[in-house]
């Protein structure tokens, strides 16, 4: 996805080629994979690669709720319970 569109993760010019290193290491601390659960089949699930995963759950957070914002204003808000009932008794 280019940086330009709505959504999109980036991160901020960095002085040094290392700044980001924390980051990234935390980032990929958990990998996807699948794995067999007896009664349920095979699932997704999340195995730790590294212990420190912070960053990691914080931009989770933050892109999802980032998300649920934008997503909240491209789509009409809902009518109060009075507009409701005006249309309502208006048919």
């Amino acid at each position: 996805m280019p940086a330009t569109e709505p959504l999109a993760i980036t991160l901020y010019d960095a002085a040094s080629m290392t700044e980001h290193d924390d980051f990234c290491q935390q980032f990929t601390a958990e990998r996807q994979i699948e794995k067999w659960f007896e009664g349920r089949g095979e699932l997704r699930a999340w195995e730790r690669v590294e212990r420190q995963n912070h960053q990691l759950d914080a931009g989770y957070n933050a892109t999802a709720a980032g998300h649920f914002i934008f997503t909240r204003r491209q789509q009409p808000t809902a009518p109060t319970v009075a507009e409701w009932v005006a249309r309502r008794m208006s048919r």
